[in-house]
């Protein structure tokens, strides 16, 4: 069966799961994520990403409503509908639409959770290990953005990118 993703409210099959051109997610980078994953059929530390991301659209200024119970509630679900372990699990909160400015007044801000399944690495990787790099591209020491998961993940590429290319 085809994952199903929750989309304000509503679950849709992965590959029909659809979001408007004019979301400011999409057109801006305006909007919050997380990334969690299961162990043993639980999320590890949802508590505290579902209270990093709400905290995130207050200081984004996103109108987001849900309370902490309300979102973990729909983020349970929507590991319970998708039955896939371990999972991957994406929560997105969006600016909403915006129209053809860069101001989402009176917009509401989309919910949307994604459930893959995980494929972790082997033991293999873990006993040969990991190599990493110091990027060349630095961040703003004094701005509060990187303090906050954005949809505006920009400089992550470019990191991972030039890690890429160095092996």
């Amino acid at each position: 069966m085809e994952n199903q993703v929750y989309i304000n409210g509503n679950f849709f099959p992965e590959s029909r799961a659809k979001i408007g051109i004019n979301e400011g997610g999409f057109l801006f980078g305006n909007g919050i994520f997380e990334t969690m994953r299961t162990y043993s059929g639980s999320i590890f530390k949802l508590s505290q990403h579902v209270k990093r991301l709400l905290d995130s659209c207050r200081f984004l200024g996103i109108p987001f409503e849900e309370t902490e119970e309300e979102l973990e509630q729909k983020i349970e679900e929507s590991l319970k509908i998708n039955q896939v372990f371990p999972a991957y699990v994406k929560v997105i909160v969006s600016s909403g639409e915006h129209g053809s400015s860069l101001t989402s007044v009176g917009s509401h801000p989309n919910l949307i959770i994604i459930i893959r399944k995980l494929t972790p690495y082997s033991r293999a990787c873990y006993r040969k290990g990991f190599t990493g790099i110091v990027v060349s591209l630095r961040r703003n020491a004094f701005s509060p953005l990187p303090l906050h998961k954005s949809l505006s993940f920009l400089e992550n590429l470019l990191a991972k990118r030039e890690a890429e290319d160095k092996g």
